[in-house]
């Protein structure tokens, strides 16, 4: 179910970036006014499991930036980061063979989708980070690790 909704919702995404742009061309961004970009601001990622903690999480890493300055309020900012994330325990492992509820790990999986907003709104930038093939540790900073990689890159 929650990968449907996922689904859905990228799909929502990408149709949104296809037709907030113009025929003519008005709205395409290239990486020369991307590059122009340091002050940001990261809204509110909804009120999903996880979503504060993916936030606050992209906003520290967004701090460590060099060349980025992380904002209050979206006025300061030349443009907007928003977006959704989650994060879900999927199962356990069992780490011996004993019948114990002890002996196993939890498996997380979730989803990181980033949109860069303009002042009007105009999607500059998306992106959608899933989960690695081992998720053992911190699922939330595996999500922010990847989506603020490709977004520092889009930035720089």
């Amino acid at each position: 179910m929650r990968k449907l909704v996922l689904l859905l919702f990228c799909a929502l995404a990408a149709t949104q970036v296809l037709f907030s742009t113009t025929l003519d061309g008005a709205h395409a961004q290239t990486a020369a006014t991307l590059s122009r970009v340091k002050r940001v601001y990261v809204a509110s990622f909804g009120d999903s499991h996880g979503a504060t903690e993916l936030r606050d999480k992209l906003v520290r890493r967004l701090r460590k930036c060099r060349g980025i300055e992380v904002t209050g309020t979206a006025s300061e900012a030349d443009v907007t980061i928003t977006g959704a994330g989650e994060t879900w325990v999927e199962g356990y492992i069992r780490t011996s063979t004993k019948p114990s509820p002890y002996n196993r790990q939890t498996v997380y999986d979730g989803y990181l989708s980033l949109e860069l907003r303009s002042k009007d709104s105009a999607i500059l930038w998306c992106y959608l980070a899933k989960t690695g093939k081992w998720r053992w540790n911190d699922v939330a900073q595996d999500l922010v690790n990847r989506s603020s990689k490709k977004l520092i890159a889009a930035l720089q």
